[in-house]
């Protein structure tokens, strides 16, 4: 009778030994699966925000940036420039040397902006061959400054697959009381446009801002 009582404990104390084995693997697999949904969905949430060609943010992202910077400085009075960008000439790119070059300039523009700008700011893709800078607690000279870097920065890289150098034009704008997203964008895009009708390859500040347009 001792006996079969020890042998049942035994037989309990090895089945609760293997309970706990299986619970533990379980677990184990459990967190493998989480680690790997939490991978899939970071990279879904990362594939949301990037353009797939150049890597930087997408236009969804540089929105939704926007939209928050712009209702930050309307409730605490703070500093916003944005920078919209144009490669020059870029529809010439494409004529002459095909489109996958020009997805190579494309390329090369967003690593060089990429390389220049602050930790705090945001480069991305606007549209096209458009690429747009969210500037937050950034004033309009020191964004004036910083798109001149840009500008010289990609003019002065070298290209292996194309002689000529790339430029872009430049327009750079601050928020001011009262503006939304569509105005501070219009304003820099503005500014821009103005720079590619004085030849490119400069940077222009919206009117208002300053006066001077600095060119190369």
């Amino acid at each position: 009778m001792p006996d079969s009582i020890e042998a049942r404990l035994e037989g309990a104390r090895q089945a609760v030994k293997n309970l706990k084995k299986q619970l533990r693997e379980q677990e184990g697999e459990l967190q493998r699966q989480n680690a790997a949904l939490l991978e899939a969905y970071l990279r879904i949430e990362s594939l949301s925000r990037h353009d797939p060609l150049t890597g930087v943010a997408n236009r969804r992202w540089l929105d939704e940036v926007l939209t928050l910077e712009v209702e930050r400085c309307r409730r605490y009075d703070s500093t916003l420039s944005a920078i919209m960008a144009d490669l020059d000439q870029f529809k010439s790119i494409n004529d002459t040397y095909g489109h996958l070059v020009g997805d190579k300039v494309l390329q090369a523009a967003a690593e060089v902006f990429r390389r220049e700008v602050r930790m705090t700011d945001l480069v991305g893709r606007y549209g096209g061959e458009e690429f747009m800078f969210v500037l937050s607690n950034t004033g309009i000279m020191e964004a004036h400054n910083l798109a001149e870097r840009l500008r010289i920065a990609l003019e002065q890289t070298d290209l292996q697959f194309r002689s000529e150098p790339v430029t872009s034009s430049f327009g750079i704008a601050e928020w001011e009381i009262g503006d939304l997203v569509p105005d501070l964008v219009r304003r820099a895009d503005e500014a821009m446009y103005v720079a590619k009708r004085s030849g490119g390859n400069r940077s222009s500040c919206a009117p208002g801002s300053i006066d001077n347009e600095r060119s190369a």
